[in-house]
Parts: C-alpha cells; structure tokens; sequence
C-alpha cells in the first residue's frame, strides 16, 4: 500500500507538474516585470493570429497599485509558446478616445480604463485582410517602408489586430511570415 501513495506521488509530479508548466509562456521576462506592484487584472485569449490554421495565445495584464496609474503588458505567444509580441505602455492609454474624460476625474478614467481592458479582445480587433486591397499607399500615414506596406497587403490571409496604445490613435499589428515578425503599420 506504502508503495502504491509512492507511485502516485510520483505520477503525479512525472505528468502533472511538467503539464502545468508548459501552459505558462517561456519568456523569462514576462515574469520578471519591471513593475513590483501587483496584477489588476488580467485577460488571456487563444486566437489565430500568426496564422489562420494555428492559434496563438494573446494575454493582457494590468501592473500597478491602482488603476490610474497601472502599465499594461500586451504579450502574444505562438502556439510553440515562443514570444511574437510584446508590448508596455500606461493603461490611461486604454481609455476610448471618442469619449474624452476629465484627468481629475479619478473614478470616471478607472471605469474607462476598465472598459477599455475589457473591450480589449472584442472580434472587431482582428480582421483580415491586414490592408484592402484598393488601398493606395500614403506616406504621411502609412510610414516610409513600402516594402513591408505592400507585403502585408499582398498576403491576404495575413491577420491584423487593432488596440488602443498609443497617445490618440491605434496600433495596428500583423504577424509577417517573410520577416517572422510582428510588424506594426498603418493601412
């Protein structure tokens, strides 16, 4: 009977343990943050991203002591558990910027914040194809590289993902097979 508690303890660590691991990213920074506060809240979502066959594991967390002044890290993983992307900024940035809201207003930007967190994900974020085929190239808005423009645009089974991020606009996010890369880019 000794014996039999001794072989299902060891079962027990030889499969369960290593299967729990593999469920968490191997990318040693992602748990090593910069911030020493505590996760507001976090969101994981598995979706297609890097390609349409295959899904990928895209989370978001909220680092801080409250929720005005928390960071966001955006990471995607492929399912290799590999790191595509990875991505920090303030979580003021999440707010929507259709609806401006008073600074001072302390509870007002924690709920819009709050909101932004939890629209983060929404099916409308991801679209493909990356760019419209009958969208011409702008300079002034879609950047210098052209190359890289008409790549994304060329392959229209490339996944693109849209989020709040920046001061007063979106990034735009597709994962570019050629380079291997996630590449941010305006259509």
């Amino acid at each position: 009977m000794i014996y039999l508690n001794h072989f299902y303890i060891y079962l027990f660590f030889a499969i369960a343990i290593p299967k729990i691991c593999l469920l968490q990213p191997r990318d040693k920074q992602y748990f090593t943050s910069n911030y020493e506060d505590s996760v507001l809240l976090s969101q994981y979502l598995i979706h297609e991203f890097s390609s349409q066959k295959i899904k990928d594991s895209l989370r978001i967390d909220l680092y801080g002591k409250t929720l005005n002044s928390s960071q966001v890290l955006f990471t995607i993983y492929d399912f290799n558990k590999k790191l595509l992307y990875k991505k920090r900024f303030p979580a003021s940035l999440l707010k929507d910027y259709g609806n401006p809201i008073d600074k001072e207003d302390t509870s007002a930007n924690e709920v819009a914040i709050k909101e932004g967190f939890d629209n983060f994900f929404m099916t409308e974020n991801f679209f493909s194809p990356a760019i419209d085929p009958n969208v011409e190239f702008d300079n002034e808005i879609s950047g210098p590289n052209i190359q890289v423009w008409k790549q994304i645009q060329l392959n229209r089974n490339n996944i693109a993902f849209i989020y709040n991020g920046i001061d007063e606009g979106h990034i735009f996010i597709v994962y570019l097979k050629s380079k291997k890369k996630v590449i941010e880019f305006n259509p």
